[in-house]
């Protein structure tokens, strides 16, 4: 059984039916046909992740991938290859195969128990260990580069379980799908997720990836953190501390206080933990690399240092080292004083004039019909006309309220519209550091043209005198080979000759003594009958005999029993004997061998020493006439050859004076660069400073005179209304109270 998926260009393409990995997203499943795609592998969504966005992201990131190396097959980002889909609905994608472990294995003090033993030179035991994870680095920082340098994408969610590394030091970036895309300085493909332990300080503040404009810095940060754990074994912001921050426990308190233990706050740290000791075995530029990041980075993300420094921090491959800073780094985006508003809180309150309504009724019943009959009497109409006046003042008394309703909307207007102005402000600032930040990018960019240009030219330089020196060098070596080598080669074979029969008739001579120390028979001469023995009768010399041992020739050894080891190598007890008389007879024994050996010894050097003395003195008359015969030769090379040191001397000054030539150069190129950009940012940063504050200033003053003169012309409205209810209430007055009188 298999699952059957198409391609866009209608190839069909067979799966695995169970995935070899799945997550909250989707699955990942193994191709089995076509053949040519088994080297892929296809990631299906679940049903409900297929929406149209990330159907076109997906096509996005397909048809634009950064400018990759391919070795050997191996991919260092596992980028999106191909579009899936499933019953013509978009499904997944393909992307090559990520081959190795998650990185995260490595970024410990100690490796896992689950690792074989293809990884125990990443361990920190290992010497060469930090060596190896600066490589690594380094593999990683490049892979990091391609993907920034479209100025496409950000991964956002950078961390080491999107990694997988291989023992070899190979590295593959995945979970591609899941970067912000970025066109024209604008999101417009978000990140879905962030891992709080990789998300810098600026996340804390309210900086939000699936909303807000990010910018690369965020990644910037993501990887230095992975960086330090990979070569210090921990995460740059554990430790406990003190003071004001000892309510900082979790690392996403640390990252927010910006508390690094190996920077400008580590005085604040109650503990560092050992692994932090780590960092005092990297070199200056790695560690200068960290502190840009972690202290200078916490305020200013900008400066935070890229895939590209770390690359020419990290290059294996480095010859020259250059640190040049960018213009990035000697100007930075002035500080804006964004206008204040401007406080208009008038009461909207009004004090309705007092009124008292008597209410009078009109007639009923049978005096209605009468009315209506004989005509209105005066009263009746009297009474009419209060009623008609009451129900208008009521009428009128109701519009005070609107007349608030409206005070409140004009206010309520002045306030929508000083914040429309002051978020236009914003917005305009936000527009202009966009603008500052491309055109410093561009000058980035020239700045780092410029480096480029400098390392090759210095690279250059050293190829020459690298070339230089390895001609003089040769032909010291042809001038030795002339003058001196064959004759040392001649003197040699000679002294060889005569060294090798020294040799042999040394070996001659111990092969001698050996055989002679080592012949059993060496102690016969020495009877037992004959030697003078403590405590040794004839008796015992007899029972000795009879046992078959006459000489010290015919036992080897005794035990402590007092029984003898036989030339045979048996074991015999000798009646009469004890182990006292066997001892006394071993140790007669042992100082006739010594004797016995002392006097072979002698005896056979005596015999060689005459072929000693002629070999020794063949090889002193041979050394002898070679040194005579070498002298003048040797002196003619030792010329020549300081004179070719002289001429590598002057090799290197030239090559110094190359150096410093080119940096001269080069150090007018970039303090003109500088000052262009310091002027870009002084003549057109800052007049729009002025102009958007006159700009934003002028329309919060406009803003207030309109709605103040509005606010006014209302006042004066109510006011004029007020007395007109005034003069109502006092025409009314009389009325009422004459109405009352006559009732």
């Amino acid at each position: 059984m298999s699952k059957v998926v198409k391609l866009k260009n209608g190839i069909t393409l067979k799966l695995e039916i169970r995935p070899f990995a799945s997550g909250g997203e989707g699955a990942l499943y193994k191709i089995i046909e076509p053949s040519s795609y088994k080297m892929q592998v296809a990631k299906i969504y679940a049903p409900e992740k297929r929406t149209k966005e990330r159907e076109n992201k997906t096509r996005f990131l397909a048809e634009n991938p950064p400018q990759l190396q391919i070795n050997a097959g191996h991919h260092s980002v596992i980028w999106i290859n191909q579009l899936i889909y499933e019953n013509e609905c978009f499904c997944g994608f393909t992307m090559p195969l990520a081959v190795g472990e998650k990185l995260e294995l490595l970024c410990h003090n100690k490796l896992p128990k689950m690792l074989n033993s293809d990884w125990d030179k990443f361990d920190f035991i290992n010497p060469k260990s930090i060596e190896l994870r600066l490589k690594l680095c380094f593999n990683i920082a490049v892979a990091v580069f391609h993907i920034h340098k479209l100025n496409n994408y950000i991964l956002i969610d950078m961390k080491p379980e999107n990694i997988i590394v291989q023992p070899n030091g190979l590295i593959s970036i995945i979970d591609i799908d899941s970067l912000a895309v970025v066109k024209n300085n604008k999101t417009i493909f978000t990140a879905p997720v962030a891992t709080p332990e990789y998300t810098p300080p600026e996340y804390y503040k309210g900086l939000r990836p699936d909303r807000d404009e990010v910018s690369d810095s965020w990644d910037r940060f993501s990887m230095a953190v992975i960086f330090y754990r990979l070569l210090c074994g921990i995460h740059p912001f554990t430790g406990s501390c003190k003071s004001h921050f000892e309510a900082c426990v979790g690392l996403v308190d640390m990252i927010k206080n910006g508390l690094f233990p190996n920077g400008n706050k580590r005085s604040y740290f109650k503990i560092i933990p050992p692994p932090h000791d780590n960092f005092n075995k990297l070199n200056s530029d790695v560690q200068g690399l960290f502190k840009k990041c972690f202290d200078n980075g916490f305020s200013n993300p900008d400066i935070r240092p890229s895939a590209d420094e770390w690359c020419r921090c990290l290059s294996p491959d480095q010859i020259i080292s250059l640190n040049r800073p960018l213009p990035s780094i000697k100007v930075t985006f002035p500080h804006y004083t964004f206008s204040k508003t401007i406080s208009y809180n008038p009461s909207t309150r009004i004090d309705v004039p007092s009124v008292i309504y008597v209410n009078p009724q009109k007639p009923k019943g049978i005096r209605v019909l009468l009315n209506g009959i004989l005509g209105k009497s005066e009263k009746q109409e009297f009474i009419e006309l209060i009623i008609q006046k009451e129900i208008a003042l009521k009428e009128k008394e109701n519009k005070f309220v609107q007349f608030e309703e409206e005070l409140k909307h004009i206010l309520g207007n002045y306030i929508k519209s000083q914040e429309s102005i002051l978020s236009i402000e914003k917005s305009r600032i936000t527009e202009l550091k966009k603008k500052y930040n491309s055109g410093i990018d561009a000058y980035d960019k020239i700045a780092k043209d410029l480096l480029f240009q400098e390392t090759n030219e210095m690279k250059g330089a050293l190829h020459t005198y690298t070339s230089s020196i390895s001609q003089i060098e040769e032909k010291v070596r042809q001038l030795y080979s002339l003058l001196l080598a064959k004759k040392f080669e001649v003197y040699e074979i000679k002294r060889s000759s005569i060294q090798n029969e020294i040799d042999k008739v040394e070996s001659l001579e111990n092969a001698e003594i050996r055989n002679l120390q080592n012949n059993p028979t060496k102690l016969s001469r020495f009877t037992i009958e004959r030697a003078t023995i403590h405590n040794f009768g004839i008796n015992t010399k007899k029972s000795l005999a009879q046992a078959g041992i006459y000489s010290a020739a015919d036992f080897t050894d005794i035990n402590s029993d007092g029984y003898f080891k036989s030339r045979s190598g048996n074991w015999i007890k000798i009646n009469g004997i004890g182990w006292s008389k066997a001892n006394d007879l071993f140790q007669w024994r042992k100082t006739v061998e010594a004797a016995e050996n002392l006097s072979i010894l002698k005896n056979v050097k005596q015999s060689y020493s005459n072929r000693y003395t002629e070999l020794n003195n063949l090889l002193t008359d041979l050394t002898s006439k070679f040194e005579i015969e070498i002298k003048p030769f040797k002196e003619d090379y030792e010329k020549q050859r300081m004179k070719n040191e002289g001429l590598k001397i002057k090799c290197k000054e030239l090559y110094d004076n190359s150096l410093i030539q080119i940096k001269l150069k080069y150090n007018k190129y970039h303090e003109d660069l500088s000052s262009k950009a310091k002027k870009y940012v002084e003549d057109s940063i800052a007049s729009m400073f002025i102009s958007i504050s006159n700009e934003t200033e002028k329309l919060l003053n406009d803003n207030f005179a309109l709605h103040i003169s509005k606010f006014g012309q209302k006042i004066k409205d109510i006011h004029s209304f007020t007395n007109d209810f005034k003069n109502d209430i006092a025409i009314l007055s009389p009325l009422q109270n004459l109405l009352i009188v006559s009732s």
